[in-house]
Formats: structure tokens, C-alpha cells, sequence
């Protein structure tokens, strides 16, 4: 006896007992895979130098804002916060950094009080090379002065003409030296603060105590100045 197997469009012919569907051995292997599983021996890592390098191309949303946030103001804002918002050096900087004038403006205050007005800016240094041009004049004259006869141009109303000429010279010199001087101390102050890298807030502050004036260091040059004078005046 045989049975009847369709094939397509053809019916064959087995003998009886002969299976009808092919036995799978365990040589044979599915043409398409349902799955693919990852084989026993595989083992999965993580490379820690490729973790670096993917982690550095991403930023987080925190840093992001920390670096917003650590953005240094401009440079105008930077002077406003030196000189103060009344002031009117930093329009006068911002004309002499882009060459549009040749000096900063003239400072009325520094002409008058030459030395005290540099110390109050802490600018000591800058004080004394005022003190010295300032009365540079006057020792000059008195030196021309008692070399000479009394009967000389020197010791007549035209020589103290020429003393005061000179001395009305180097004031008006030192008010327009003044403000090209503090403009290089803000400038350099402002620079160092850049390096600490602080948020928008700290460094105008830290910039804001950096010009503040300083009022001790006038208040002993007086009173250095009034202790001279008391003991010129003992017998």
C-alpha cells in the first residue's frame, strides 16, 4: 500500500509508514533565524577611552548654563563698574582705545590736587612723579634764583611770571596725564579679574572695589604733612 502526498500540483507516491514532512536533524539550521541571540562566548565591555570621547562631545545642560553664566561682561560695562555710573571716563577711554583722541580728557581734580588725588586712586607711584612735576618749577627757580645776583631778570616780577606760567604748565599737564594713567590701572586691574573666571555678578563686583577710593592713605599724608610743618616751626 502507498499514500498519497500533493506536492505543488503533483501527487506522489510514498510507501506507507514513510513520514510526510522532512525530520530535522541537528545538522540542519533554519534558513532565517527567529531571533539572534548573542552567543554564550561574546563578551560585551565598555571601552573606557571611547566612553571619554563620546562623553566629551556631549554637553550637558548644566554646563551649558555654567558657561553662560561665567560669560565676562563687556568692556564698557566692566569701566562703568570702575569709574562709576556718574563718571564720565568711560566714554573718554572708549574714544582714546579706538584712536578717535589722542588723550583721555582732562581731569579737573587730579590738575588741583595733584598728589592726593593719585593716592586716593591708589596710584602711589604715579602720586610721587606728579609731586616731583609739580614743583620741578619752583626748584629750578630757586636754584636759578640764588646762583644769581639779586639784580638779574630772574629775581624780578619776570621771573616770578615765568614760575607761575610753568607751574599753570605742568598742572594742566597733569590733568590730562591723569586720566591716561587710571585708564591703564583699570585696564590692568580688570585683566587680572578676567583670570579668576566668576560669574557675571562677583566680577563686576570685584571690579567695582578695585576703583573705590582710598581714602587712609590721604588721610596719613596729612597727617605726615601737618607733622613736618609743627616740628619746622620749633625753635
Amino acid at each position: 500500500m502507498s499514500e498519497r502526498v500533493k506536492v505543488g500540483d503533483v501527487y506522489l507516491e510514498l510507501p506507507k509508514g514513510f513520514p510526510k514532512a522532512p525530520i530535522r536533524t541537528l545538522a540542519e539550521k533554519p534558513e532565517k533565524p527567529d531571533t539572534l541571540e548573542v552567543p554564550a562566548f561574546v563578551h560585551i565591555r565598555n571601552d573606557p577611552v571611547q566612553d571619554y570621547l563620546d562623553g566629551s562631545n556631549r554637553t550637558s545642560p548644566i554646563e551649558k548654563t555654567n558657561q553662560v553664566s561665567a560669560k565676562a561682561p563687556d568692556l564698557m560695562a566692566e569701566w562703568i563698574a570702575f569709574c562709576g555710573e556718574k563718571s564720565r571716563l568711560p566714554g573718554y577711554w572708549l574714544q582714546y582705545q579706538k584712536q578717535e583722541s589722542k588723550d583721555c580728557g582732562y581731569n579737573v581734580y587730579a590738575s588741583l590736587f595733584g598728589l592726593q588725588w593719585f593716592f586716593v586712586n591708589k596710584m602711589y607711584v604715579n602720586g610721587i612723579i606728579s609731586l616731583l612735576v609739580e614743583f620741578g618749577p619752583l626748584f629750578v627757580f630757586l636754584v636759578a634764583a640764588s646762583s644769581l645776583n639779586n639784580d638779574h631778570w630772574i629775581n624780578d616780577r619776570a621771573g616770578m611770571a615765568m614760575l607761575l606760567c610753568a607751574s599753570l604748565l605742568m598742572r594742566i599737564a597733569i590733568g590730562f596725564w591723569a586720566n591716561i594713567a587710571i585708564y591703564k590701572r583699570a585696564n590692568a586691574e580688570i585683566s587680572r579679574i578676567r583670570a579668576f573666571n566668576l560669574d557675571s555678578e562677583m566680577h563686576l563686583s570685584l571690579i567695582r572695589s578695585a576703583g573705590a577710593p582710598a581714602l587712609m592713605p590721604v588721610i596719613l599724608l596729612n597727617v605726615c604733612v601737618v607733622i613736618i610743618k609743627v616740628m619746622s616751626l620749633r625753635p
